[in-house]
């Protein structure tokens, strides 16, 4: 089997359509905050609150929490605030009556402000490793991109939130179409098992699905063909407005063509090898 390793190279800027009107992104340019999210985190890096909310708010108590971290760096290590009983609607101004968690909440936030919040971890197939029909166990990859990159700075300052899905059953149980990115299970006829790239999917408002990038990734490779797509959002993901700054926007604007020639040649500095995409599953995903 030929070595199929990437043997970087470095990087080449591909031609990149200046937009008319600035849309925040960091690699063409535009540097400046463009609204309060931006300069908050401009301001401190979100990850440095961790430190404040183990030594300085659990020991000081709910009154002590810097507003700027409240309302905005909390959501970094899962914690919100949670509107007081009565209050409807939102926004900046609203009464807040404490905090809210994704489990136990730090010491000093006390136990009836709290409430378990859904967190957005990466997804993995629930039967990896022992599933049969499994075309390959990808939980080696998840275990690596979390070693190298979970608490990194470098990725700490994203435009919004990222989503990682990854599997390698052939039923696609990790919903790979509604993540930012998925790496989904495929066979090529030379090389074997291993992973094709999807990116962009997203629900909410203005819901898209994943376009398929119809490409092999081999299981060592996955963290790097990771980190190629969070540096993609990071740098060139829009920021100027909230209601944009997912990656399914840039996806859509480039195409999915596009997308691969950055990723290979700016980040990568090798080409990924094509296979086509397997086509989606019809019909329930779980299995119960």
């Amino acid at each position: 089997m030929p070595d199929l390793r990437f043997h970087g190279t470095r990087p080449q800027h591909t031609e990149i359509p200046r937009p008319k009107r600035g849309e925040g992104q960091w690699a063409l340019g535009f540097n400046e905050p463009l609204n309060k999210n931006e300069q908050s985190k401009k301001d401190d890096d979100a990850l440095n609150v961790r430190d404040r909310i183990l030594n300085t708010y659990s020991k000081r108590g709910f009154d002590s929490i810097d507003p700027a971290d409240l309302r905005g760096r909390f959501r970094w290590m899962g914690l919100y605030t949670q509107r007081k009983p009565g209050i409807d609607g939102g926004g900046p101004g609203r009464p807040d009556r404490g905090v809210r968690a994704r489990g136990r909440p730090p010491d000093g936030v006390p136990e009836d402000r709290a409430h378990r919040r859904r967190p957005r971890p990466f997804l993995g197939s629930p039967v990896a490793g022992v599933a049969a029909e499994e075309i390959i166990d990808g939980s080696s990859a998840l275990e690596e991109i979390k070693r190298r990159y979970i608490g990194d700075k470098q990725f700490s300052n994203l435009p919004r939130k990222f989503k990682t899905a990854l599997t390698g059953h052939p039923d696609h149980d990790v919903s790979p179409e509604t993540n930012d990115v998925s790496f989904v299970g495929t066979v090529h006829p030379e090389h074997g098992p291993g992973f094709d790239l999807w990116v962009g999917g997203g629900l909410s408002t203005n819901p898209m699905l994943a376009a398929k990038m119809g490409v092999w990734i081999p299981l060592d490779q996955v963290p790097d063909v990771w980190a190629g797509v969070a540096s993609i959002f990071r740098d060139y993901g829009y920021r100027r407005l909230r209601s944009r700054a997912r990656l399914k926007f840039l996806v859509a604007d480039w195409g999915i063509e596009k997308f691969r020639e950055v990723l290979e040649k700016e980040y990568l500095g090798a080409p990924l090898a094509s296979c086509p995409s397997p086509e989606s599953p019809v019909g329930f995903r779980d299995h119960i």
